[in-house]
């Protein structure tokens, strides 16, 4: 790519928002929409299910996942929304602890099963554990 590393602020998006983008590795790592209009804020990009999205001051926003790569919200006007994109080592660490907290099981960091001698990360009494050998 031309830039695998960078920024773009002050775009317009049909709805009525303004967007601001970071991307790094090709791949974007958060984005900031402000509402200028108060609609619903619809979000199509590879993996955005799995974004965090917040409102100014932290409070988290309850998203609708459409599909795996599309998500909506409601807004409010003139109100700031944080979307940040999770790596795949938390997702991965997330969902061994929601699926796997009362098991003493090895697992890769994709989740999946694993031999204790090659895994990645073990769930042992609730507590995520990395195996660094």
């Amino acid at each position: 790519a031309i830039w695998p590393k960078g920024s773009v602020r002050g775009l317009r998006a049909v709805g009525g928002f303004e967007v601001d983008e970071t991307w790094e590795a090709d791949t974007l790592t958060e984005a900031t929409i402000h509402s200028l209009k108060g609609q619903p804020c619809y979000v199509a990009y590879k993996g955005i299910s799995k974004a965090r999205v917040e409102a100014t001051g932290g409070s988290e926003v309850s998203v609708k996942v459409i599909g795996p790569d599309r998500i909506s919200f409601e807004t409010q006007e003139g109100e700031t929304y944080t979307l940040r994109m999770t790596s795949p080592e938390e997702d991965a660490i997330d969902n061994v602890q929601a699926k796997n907290n009362k098991t003493d099981k090895w697992y890769d960091l994709s989740g999946r099963p694993a031999n204790p001698k090659t895994a990645g990360l073990r769930i042992a009494q609730d507590r995520k554990l990395v195996n660094r050998r």
